[in-house]
C-alpha cells in the first residue's frame, strides 16, 4: 500500500511552489488561488525581466528553459521520483505529480486545489475509464502530444471528456472525423453526442445524411432506434437520388427485428415519400411487399401513393390532392456529378452546337456532343440520367424541337416536339417530369406552359403564368415551381410567381429588389437565389435570395463580375453561375458560391464563353 506521512509531505512543498509558478506561466491556467468556475487572470510576463524574441534567432532562453522543465519533470515520472499522486484505474496504479495533471486539467486543478476528499489522498480512484487512455492522457501532461489510434481513439476520447482536456479532445475528434465511413458514422454520431463532442457529433451526422444509401447497408443503420431512424429519413436534405432506396432501407431495417418491429412500421412508412417513388417500383416492389401491402395501417400509404399517380390523369383527383411531407420532393432529387452547358451565342454573336460537360470533383471540362444544328436559349434538364434539350433559337428561327442525349452512348436522339415554339424558354425537371414555361415564340413572350412525361413521350398543356416572359429564371422549392424576372416584350421584369404542381395553377409572391432578364434561378439550401442577369442594358453582378417562410427578397454579396445570360446549377450545397456576357465579353469563367460565408469566387473555366446557353445538372 503506497502511503505518505506528514513529514514526507513537507519534501514536496517547496518543490510544487516552484513548479506550480513555472507551468502556470507557461500554460496559463489556474493557479490554486482561484475559485471553480471563476477564470484566472492570464499572467503577464514583466517587460523588465524578458524581451520578445525574433523567430529567426531560434527559441529563447524562456522557451528553451519551459522545455528543460518540461523533459525533467517526465524524467521524474518515469523514474517515479517526486511522485506525489497514484491514479489508479482499473487495477492499474500510474505515478504522476499534481501540480502537472492540475495544469492541463480543470478536473485535477479542482481536484488537488480544493478542499475536497481526494485532494489530501495519496491514491486517486478513476472509474468508467480504461488504464492505458489514462495512461496516454498522462504522458500527454508532461509531453504535449497523444498516440491516438482506432483502437484506443474511443477509451481516450471517453477518458479526456471525464477529466475535461480539450486539447485531447479535439485531437481525438480530428481523427475520429478523418475515420468516418459508412459503417461507422453512426456509432461515431451517437459516441460523439454522449461525449458532448457536439461538432464531431454533427459532423459524423452530416456524413450519414449524405451517404445515406451506403450507410443503409450496415449492421450500425440496422440497429438504429425507431426514434433516430425517423429522425434521419424525414429530412428534405437526406442525399438520395430515388426515393426507392429510403424504401427499401426501411424495409430491411424492419426485418432485421421483424418479431419487434413489424408494428413500428406505420409510424415509420409516414416519413417515406412513397407518393414519389416510381410507377413500375410502386407496382412491382411496394405491391408484392407483404409488410406493406398486407397490413391496414400501412396499406393506406401505398394507396395515397396510387392516388398520387393517377391525379395526372383524373383532374378531380389533382385537385383533392392533400400537400405534405410525402408529396414533396427531397431537395437532393435530381443531384448528379455533373454539370452540362449546352450551346448559346458566343463572340460575333455565333450561335453555336457544342456541349461541354464538367465533373467539380476532378475540375474538368469536356466536350461531350454537338447538337444537331446549334442553339441558343435552349432550356435544358437531366431525368432519369438523360439530358433534355428544349426548344431555343437557330439564329433565325424559334424552335419546338427537343433532342435527347444519351451520356452512355455519347449521342443525341429526337423526343416528342412541344406544342408552341419557345426561344427562351425556362424549363426544369421536377418529379421526373419536364416543365417548360414562356419564352419567345418569334413574334412574342409567351404565358402558357406545358409539361413533357418521358413514359409516354407526351407534351400536355398546364395553366398559364399570370405575366408574359421570355429570358426568365426557374427552380423548384418545396411543393412549388418558382419563375422569377425575364422580360415581357415590353420591359425586364422582377416580378416573380410559384405554379402549383398539384393545383394546377400560377400565384404571384414577392417581387425581387431589382428588375432582370436573362437571368439564372436556382433553390439552395431552403432558399432561391436569384443571379446576374441584365437590366435593360445594363448587365449584372447583383444577386439576391428569397424566403419563402417571411415572402421577401434580400440580397448577398454579388458575383465577381457581371453576368447577363449566365448558366446557374446546384451541385451538392454548392451553386455555380458560369459564362454570361459583362457587356463587352463573353466570359468563360465560372463562380462558386458558399452560401455559409457568402461569398463567391471563380473556380473554373469553359472551353469558350457562351451566353444563353441551357445549363443543368
Amino acid at each position: 500500500m503506497w502511503g505518505l506521512g506528514t513529514c514526507v509531505e513537507r519534501k514536496f512543498q517547496v518543490l510544487r511552489l516552484c513548479v506550480w509558478k513555472h507551468v502556470m506561466m507557461m500554460m496559463e491556467v489556474p493557479g490554486p488561488s482561484h475559485h471553480v468556475g471563476t477564470p484566472a487572470k492570464r499572467s503577464t510576463p514583466d517587460p523588465h525581466n524578458f524581451t520578445s524574441p525574433d523567430p529567426s534567432d531560434g527559441p529563447s532562453e524562456l522557451q528553451l528553459h519551459a522545455l528543460r522543465l518540461i523533459e525533467s519533470l517526465d524524467e521524474l515520472r518515469q523514474r517515479n521520483e517526486l511522485c506525489d499522486v497514484i491514479l489508479s484505474v482499473d487495477g492499474q496504479d500510474i505515478p504522476a505529480h499534481r501540480v502537472v495533471l492540475a495544469a492541463v486539467s480543470q478536473y485535477f486543478n479542482a481536484m488537488f486545489t480544493h478542499k475536497v476528499k481526494e485532494s489530501r489522498e495519496y491514491i486517486v480512484q478513476l472509474k468508467d475509464m480504461e488504464a492505458n487512455a489514462v495512461e496516454e492522457i498522462v504522458k500527454f501532461a508532461y509531453k504535449g502530444h497523444v498516440q491516438v489510434t482506432e483502437e484506443n481513439v474511443q477509451a481516450i476520447l471517453n477518458a479526456a471528456s471525464l477529466l475535461q482536456l480539450n486539447k485531447v479532445q479535439d485531437i481525438c475528434c480530428d481523427f475520429l472525423k478523418k475515420e468516418l465511413d459508412p459503417s461507422n458514422c453512426l456509432g461515431i454520431r451517437n459516441f460523439a453526442g454522449t461525449r458532448g463532442c457536439f461538432d464531431l457529433k454533427n459532423t459524423a451526422d452530416m456524413y450519414a445524411q449524405q451517404h445515406f444509401e451506403q450507410v443503409s447497408q450496415h449492421e450500425e443503420f440496422l440497429q438504429l432506434p425507431k426514434e433516430q431512424l425517423i429522425n434521419l429519413i424525414e429530412r428534405d436534405h437526406l442525399s438520395v437520388k430515388q426515393e426507392e432506396c429510403v424504401f427499401l432501407a426501411v424495409i430491411s431495417w424492419v426485418r432485421y427485428d421483424l418479431a419487434n418491429r413489424a408494428d413500428q412500421l406505420a409510424s415509420v412508412l409516414e416519413y417515406v415519400r412513397l407518393p414519389l417513388v416510381s410507377w413500375e417500383f410502386l407496382t412491382k416492389k411496394v405491391v408484392a411487399e407483404e409488410l406493406v401491402s398486407g397490413r391496414e395501417d400501412t396499406r393506406k400509404y401505398l394507396n395515397e401513393a396510387r392516388q398520387y399517380h393517377a391525379r395526372h390523369y383524373h383532374v378531380d383527383l389533382r385537385l383533392s390532392q392533400v400537400l405534405n411531407l410525402r408529396t414533396c420532393p427531397r431537395l437532393s432529387f435530381g443531384q448528379a456529378e455533373y454539370i452540362y452547358v449546352i450551346g448559346g451565342e458566343t463572340v460575333g454573336r455565333e450561335t453555336i452546337p457544342s456541349v461541354e460537360r464538367y465533373s467539380p470533383h476532378r475540375d474538368l471540362w469536356t466536350t461531350v456532343s454537338h447538337l444537331s444544328s446549334p442553339r441558343r436559349g435552349a432550356g435544358a434538364a437531366v431525368i432519369d440520367k438523360l439530358l433534355y434539350v428544349v426548344g431555343g433559337s437557330d439564329g433565325l428561327w424559334a424552335l419546338n424541337q427537343v433532342e435527347v442525349f444519351n451520356p452512355q452512348t455519347e449521342e443525341f436522339s429526337p423526343a416528342a416536339d412541344m406544342l408552341e415554339r419557345r426561344s427562351s424558354v425556362a424549363v426544369l425537371p421536377y418529379n421526373s417530369r419536364l416543365y417548360a414555361c414562356g419564352g419567345y415564340d418569334g413574334s412574342a413572350s409567351l404565358r402558357s406552359c406545358e409539361r413533357f412525361d418521358p413514359n409516354y413521350n407526351e407534351w400536355t398543356k398546364i395553366a398559364e403564368m399570370t405575366s408574359r416572359r421570355s429570358m426568365a429564371g426557374i427552380a423548384p422549392l418545396g411543393v412549388y415551381i418558382y419563375i422569377a424576372g425575364g422580360y415581357d416584350g415590353t420591359s425586364d421584369l422582377n416580378t416573380v410567381e410559384k405554379y402549383n404542381t398539384q393545383l394546377n395553377e400560377w400565384s404571384p409572391v414577392a417581387s425581387m429588389r431589382s428588375r432582370r432578364s436573362m437571368t439564372g434561378l436556382a433553390s439552395l439550401d431552403g432558399k432561391l437565389y436569384v443571379v446576374g442577369g441584365c437590366d435593360r442594358s445594363a448587365c449584372l453582378p447583383d444577386v439576391e435570395m428569397y424566403d419563402q417562410s417571411v415572402d421577401v427578397w434580400t440580397s448577398v454579396a454579388a458575383m465577381c463580375v457581371p453576368r447577363s445570360g449566365v448558366g446557374v446549377a446546384v451541385l451538392g450545397q454548392t451553386l455555380y453561375a458560369l459564362g454570361g456576357y459583362d457587356g463587352n465579353d463573353y466570359h468563360n469563367s465560372v463562380e462558386v458560391y458558399d452560401h455559409v460565408t457568402d461569398k463567391w469566387e471563380i473556380s473554373s473555366y469553359m472551353a469558350i464563353g457562351r451566353r444563353r446557353f441551357g445549363c443543368c445538372s
